[in-house]
């Protein structure tokens, strides 16, 4: 199993309000993004898995069946929230500290 795409933007940020997976690659070709996540959308949750799963568990697969077992019960349970801070570094860039809240995700 692997995932040959990533999710690079979601609702104008970064990543998800709730990461689960993130893939950095260097370069060449140099990538950052979601492989597993969720995001609030509406009145719901977006969850997402770039993970090609179907098939394999479809096939027999047991890690397949398994992982796509963990990622199903694990968008039925509420969350902790990611949140972002900005800060200004000395010489006029911004980095991003995050962490997790107590509050559930949507």
């Amino acid at each position: 199993m692997q995932a040959r795409s990533v999710v690079t933007v979601v609702d104008g940020e970064p990543f998800p309000e709730t990461p689960v997976v993130i893939a950095y690659k260097p370069v060449p070709g140099a990538m950052t993004g979601t492989v597993v996540g969720s995001h609030p959308v509406g009145a719901g949750r977006l969850v997402f898995c770039q993970y090609r799963l179907a098939g394999a568990a479809a096939r027999g697969d047991a890690a397949a069946r398994a992982l796509l077992a963990d990622i199903l019960r694990w968008a039925a349970l509420d969350r902790p929230v990611l949140t972002v801070e900005e800060v200004p570094l000395a010489d006029g860039r911004r980095a991003r500290r995050y962490s997790h809240t107590g509050a559930p995700a949507r």
